[in-house]
């Protein structure tokens, strides 16, 4: 998660109402898992459109706007990143 702990402090609030908040784990470019940031739900504004949906995730905490954990400012810049080798 982040430094902050807001998200595991209000997913035990809403435990208490079977309810959760949704969080995923980032990939990076260099296939490097980030720290986990909560999903923010998107849909298709014209369903009429091919394609899929695009996710969003948080950058700051949604309750009290601490910035989360960017791995891309500790040395893993995707600009930087080897190519992945294909076979």
């Amino acid at each position: 998660m982040s430094t902050c702990k807001c998200i595991d402090r209000m997913n035990d609030v809403l435990a208490q109402k079977n309810t959760k908040i949704v969080c995923v784990w980032p990939i990076t470019a260099d296939m490097d898992i980030g720290p986990t940031r909560p999903k923010i739900e998107t849909e298709k504004i014209d369903k009429k459109r091919r394609g899929g949906l695009h996710g969003a995730i948080a950058a700051f905490c949604p309750f009290c706007g601490k910035k989360y954990e960017d791995k891309n400012k500790t040395g893993n810049d995707p600009a930087n990143s080897p190519p992945i080798p294909t076979t």
